[in-house]
Order: C-alpha cells, then structure tokens, then sequence
C-alpha cells in the first residue's frame, strides 16, 4: 500500500541498533534512543543494512516505522524490553530450553521450534509483544516465559 507520508505526524527519527535484516513477523527493533518497538502485521521483506535511519509516524491511532534506504514501511507498537546475556554456551532453540541470563533472570522457551545456533555468552533481547515475550539471540528469535 502506498501512503503519503505528508498526511502523517513524525513522532521521532531515529536509527535501528545494530544490524537490520528488514521485516519478518513478531520482529523487534530496538533504537538508538532507547526505545524498543515490535513489527504489528504480518510482512516478510528482506532488506540487510547496519543501523539504518529509521522515522516513526503516527496517524490516527496507528503508527509505522519507516525505513530511510529501503523506502517502505511496518505497522509498529511501541513495548518494552531487556538486554542482557546468556551465562552459558547458546546452542539454539531446543523446543524447552532454559536460558539464565547475567541479570538474575531465568527464561524458558515457550514455543516448539528446534534450530541449532551456536554462540559463546551472547547477548540477548527480550521484547514484551502484548502478553507474550520473544527472546533474540543472534538476528534470530522465539517466544520465551520467564520462569525466575
């Protein structure tokens, strides 16, 4: 859909943090500001760039992120979030795995998906997308609950 960005508010201008790997479903985007936002349709589009210039717009009660260079756009809810790091060796996605992060907290996996991933110590987001939470590790991301 094609929209007239004339007829929308600018709320902020911003970069993403990090790398950008565009727009799959219940994607995150965490900003240079401080702000952590979560994609709220359902879109796939590939688009690889590292901290893009980004623009939020609002317009009657729904609000997009833009992205400068790819010249489209996402429906987004702002949310909250957390970084931290895993204590241990990361081996992906296991169906049920337990992740203690070094802020005290302990999440479990609460979504069926099995991929092997492998990392030393990573560090972690978990954005809260209405009552449910997704932990990304690595540009890659499933639902956890937090058990501690």
């Amino acid at each position: 859909m094609k929209i007239n960005l004339n007829d929308w508010r600018l709320d902020r201008q911003s970069q993403i943090e990090g790398d950008f790997e565009g727009f799959k479903n219940e994607m995150s985007f965490k900003l240079i500001d401080g702000t952590f936002w979560y994609q709220d349709e359902s879109k796939s589009l590939y688009h690889y760039a590292h901290y893009p210039e980004v623009k939020i717009y609002e317009k009657g009660g729904y609000t997009i992120l833009w992205v400068d260079k790819l010249n489209d756009y996402v429906s987004v809810k702002q949310t909250t979030g957390i970084e931290s790091q895993i204590i241990n060796d990361f081996e992906g996605w296991k169906g049920d795995a337990v992740f203690e992060l070094q802020n005290g907290q302990t999440w479990k996996q609460d979504q069926y998906l099995t991929k092997f991933i492998y990392a030393f110590k990573p560090k972690i987001t978990i954005v809260a997308i209405g009552n449910q939470h997704i932990m990304k590790v690595k540009g890659d991301f499933v639902k956890v609950r937090q058990v501690k």
